[in-house]
């Protein structure tokens, strides 16, 4: 059941169904304290409905981190039908235990000590099997008074930014070379041949159109595809890694681990027993 959350000034708060059917009080009880607190400052949760109608995905999580706002784009990756199949659940009822402790740590960096994340470059895993590499800022909500209490964030495909047409119109041939031949070696000055450009004009270019380098992206697309493989192939590490763009088995583990916080060994183990 879609409900509209309606927050008025004598901070009574009513959960109306935009369709009739009963509500869970569950819903009302554990969510009265939350806007309570957001009631405090500029950022009225019936104001997130226009949240619905984006392609990213944006969320509120109490100080506990628990999930008390989704919008549609999130519910629908997470596969929950409605808001209350994700209300006051955490990032471990979704994802596989070592994303969840990465972006619980990150979580607590803004809940408790009030700082922001921007365009932080992570995995987010899909029903514990498929993983995307998005790009996510969270921030902290404050009281009038000054009080953290909530988190917001904001995740974007990285991907869909990517096929972005500005991004597309101006790098589609690099990125389709990247996509092409991530399992070869690829030196910068290729790419900016395949744009036409000068090195250090295609790498400004590069960072502004898509917020990272050449190389960055190139390791992305690579890791990717790595562990597109570990999950869909019973190939070894070492194969991987070459067929990846890796030099050596050495080195992809050691890049792997950077970016993902764990061997692909346990990356492959973590997402088949999810």
């Amino acid at each position: 059941m879609l409900l509209l959350l309606l927050i008025h000034n004598d901070s009574k708060l009513e959960t109306s169904p935009v369709k009739t059917g009963k509500i869970d009080p569950l819903f009302v009880n554990y969510l009265a304290p939350v806007t309570a607190a957001l009631r405090e400052t500029e950022f009225y949760p019936d104001g997130l409905e226009l949240l619905n109608y984006s392609l990213d995905y944006y969320y509120i999580k109490n100080t506990s981190g628990q999930f008390i706002y989704a919008n549609q784009a999130l519910l629908e990756f997470f596969d929950c039908s409605n808001t209350l199949a994700i209300l006051g659940k955490t990032d471990h009822d979704f994802v596989p235990s070592y994303l969840a402790n990465r972006y619980q740590r990150e979580d607590r960096l803004v809940l408790r000590d009030g700082k922001k994340v921007t365009n932080k470059i992570e995995l987010l895993s899909k029903n514990g099997w498929h993983s995307y590499w998005h790009i996510t800022t969270k921030f902290p909500l404050f009281t009038r008074r000054g009080k953290i209490c909530a988190l917001f964030g904001i995740t974007r495909d990285l991907n869909r930014r990517k096929r972005n047409t500005l991004v597309l119109s101006e790098m589609q041939r690099v990125l389709d070379f990247m996509d092409r031949n991530y399992g070869k070696k690829i030196k910068v000055s290729e790419l900016a041949d395949v744009d036409c450009l000068s090195i250090s004009a295609f790498e400004r270019k590069f960072k502004r159109l898509l917020g990272m380098t050449p190389l960055s992206y190139l390791k992305h697309v690579r890791l990717n595809a790595a562990c597109r493989q570990l999950l869909e192939s019973t190939d070894g590490i070492s194969k991987i890694a070459v067929e990846c763009g890796f030099c050596d088995q050495s080195y992809f583990t050691r890049e792997f681990s950077r970016a993902l916080s764990l061997t692909p060994l346990e990356y492959r183990k973590q997402h088949t027993s999810f």
